[in-house]
C-alpha cells in the first residue's frame, strides 16, 4: 500500500524555518514601519557624533529579538563574530559598539515608546486585514484567564 504523508497546513511556517538567520532578519527589517522613528531619532541627534549610526543600532536591537539573544553581551559577541550581520545592520569597517552604547540607545528609545508601539499596532492592523480571525483565539484565552483570576 502506498502511504501518502500528510501535508502541512502551515506551509509558510516551513518556508520561514528553512531560511537562514540573516534572511529572516531581512524579512523583519523590510516589514517594520520604522522610517518615521529613524528620522525623528536622527534629527534629535543633529550634527553630533555618529560613531554608531541610529539605523545600525536599531537594526542591531531588532536582530537581537529575531535571533533570540537574552543579553546585550551575547548579541554583541554575535555581531563581532558574524561580519555579515554587522554589514546587514549597517556597521562599517568593523566598528562595533560596546554594551555601554547599546544601553544608552535603549534608554533613548524609552522616550519614543509611543512611536514604537504605534509601529506594532500598525503591523497588527495589517495582519487583521489579511487574516480575518487574527487574534481571536488569543483574546478568548485572555478572557478565560481574566475571568478565572477574579
Amino acid at each position: 500500500m502506498a502511504i501518502i504523508s500528510q501535508q502541512s497546513l502551515f506551509v509558510w511556517t516551513d518556508e520561514i524555518n528553512v531560511l537562514g538567520d540573516l534572511e529572516r532578519l531581512h524579512l523583519v527589517l523590510e516589514q517594520l514601519l520604522d522610517e518615521v522613528l529613524m528620522q525623528k531619532l536622527e534629527s534629535n541627534r543633529g550634527k553630533g557624533r555618529n560613531d554608531y549610526p541610529i539605523r545600525a543600532m536599531w537594526n542591531l536591537l531588532v536582530a537581537g529579538l529575531v535571533f533570540g539573544h537574552t543579553s546585550d553581551a551575547s548579541l554583541l559577541r554575535e555581531l563581532r563574530r558574524n561580519k555579515q550581520l554587522a554589514y546587514v545592520c549597517g556597521f562599517e569597517h568593523g566598528k562595533i559598539p560596546g554594551t555601554y552604547y547599546l544601553s544608552r540607545f535603549r534608554s533613548l528609545l524609552v522616550s519614543h515608546q509611543e512611536m514604537i508601539n504605534g509601529m506594532f499596532v500598525s503591523l497588527s492592523d495589517t495582519l487583521c486585514g489579511l487574516v480575518p480571525d487574527f487574534g481571536e483565539e488569543l483574546s478568548k484565552s485572555y478572557l478565560r484567564c481574566a475571568r478565572s483570576s477574579e
